[in-house]
């Protein structure tokens, strides 16, 4: 199964990493993943911020604030889906998580002017959640 993995950072490797969330499954050990490429572009411009502004990626990435994006990475796997956790509460969305290192078969270098259009920055945070839930 194709799936993909965004962060701003360039590695040779994904090691699972404690996440900190509201489900079970957000709480996991893991290296999370998802089946959308374009989800996992948005997400690795977003989270060369953090710690500076919220964000949020739904059909768009939209970020509190106007901030300057840095280069970011997706990495493709090709892994055996009985390796994988699934997402049941967001099962429509196609979330994965698997709990042990794993080496990506590509990456993707992720430019944030050839995603200009699916970013869209926001003056507060009701106006981050409300484009969100469009």
């Amino acid at each position: 199964m194709k799936l993909y993995h965004g962060t701003p950072k360039r590695v040779k490797r994904l090691k699972p990493i404690q996440a900190k969330g509201y489900t079970d499954f957000q709480n996991l050990k893991a290296v999370f993943l998802t089946n959308n490429f374009q989800e996992a572009a948005l997400y690795t411009l977003g989270k060369g911020l953090k710690g500076i502004t919220s964000f949020g990626v739904s059909n768009k990435l939209v970020i509190l604030g106007h901030h300057k994006l840095k280069v970011g990475y997706v990495y493709e796997f090709d892994l055996d889906e009985k390796s994988l956790i699934i997402d049941k509460e967001k099962k429509d969305k196609n979330h994965y998580a698997i709990q042990r290192e794993i080496t990506p078969i590509k990456i993707h270098k992720v430019k944030p002017e050839d995603y200009e259009r699916l970013i869209q920055m926001v003056n507060s945070k009701e106006e981050l959640l409300k484009v969100l839930k469009q």
